[in-house]
């Protein structure tokens, strides 16, 4: 499994360097997304491969402290063709029923930072789970900011 790199043109008198567009006659495009993955009612150290997955999720009963990899770990598992400004999207949902419980995002080294609040909750009820998405962004050798967008 080796990647694909599309980049968008050079500047072209506009001051906006070219980009990648993908359209369909009737607006639909799909990507294709890996199954969520559900977490223990635990703290964890999150692997590599469900940061960069997208979606995790734990029915939590209290809060809980999810731990990311190290910007190193994370540089690596996207491979070679990494570059600055390369993103990928991660979304934390907590389901548990208890009122005001809330999951907690931390650094795994001083290499990952973030923008925006890293706490996702609290609960208000069953039917109401707690959720974030994150953008985690590559800044530099194995640097990574992880903003929180929605």
């Amino acid at each position: 499994g080796g990647a694909v790199v599309i980049t968008g043109g050079a500047l072209a008198g506009t001051g906006v360097n070219g980009g990648v567009h993908l359209r369909s006659a009737t607006g639909l495009i799909f990507a294709q997304q890996t199954a969520a993955t559900a977490g223990a009612d635990a703290d964890a150290t999150l692997t590599v491969a469900q940061l960069i997955n997208g979606i995790y999720y734990v029915a939590a009963t209290v809060d809980r402290t999810l731990t990311t990899p190290t910007g190193a770990q994370i540089s690596t598992a996207c491979g070679i063709g990494l570059a600055v400004g390369d993103a990928f999207d991660f979304r934390m949902i907590t389901t548990g029923a208890g009122g005001g419980v809330e999951l907690i995002l931390a650094a795994g080294d001083g290499n990952v930072t973030f923008i925006g609040s890293v706490r996702v909750g609290p609960v208000i009820a069953e039917t109401s789970p707690g959720s974030a998405l994150f953008r985690f962004r590559n800044t530099g050798a194995n640097t990574w900011v992880g903003y929180r967008i929605a």
